[in-house]
C-alpha cells in the first residue's frame, strides 16, 4: 500500500521516527489500529517456566481436559 500524506504530515512522521527510534510503518500502524479502535496485535511475551514445570501444571485442575 502506498499513503500519499501532505508535506506536513510528512514531516512529522519523519521527525518522530527520528525522535523515538521506531520506523515510520510502525507509527502509522500504531496510529491507524488505535484510530480504528482494533486490539493490538503486538504479541505478549512468552512465559517462562521454571526447571521441570509445564504448562499443564500450572492449570487449576478443572481447567484441564
Amino acid at each position: 500500500m502506498n499513503l500519499e500524506l501532505d508535506a506536513d504530515l510528512m514531516a512529522a512522521l519523519h521527525a518522530e521516527a527520528a525522535r523515538s527510534g521506531r520506523s515510520q510503518r510502525e507509527i502509522v500502524h500504531e496510529a491507524v489500529t488505535r484510530h480504528l479502535d482494533l486490539p493490538d496485535a503486538t504479541p505478549a511475551p512468552g512465559l517462562e517456566l521454571h526447571n521441570g514445570e509445564t504448562s499443564l501444571a500450572l492449570l487449576d485442575r478443572d481447567d484441564r481436559f
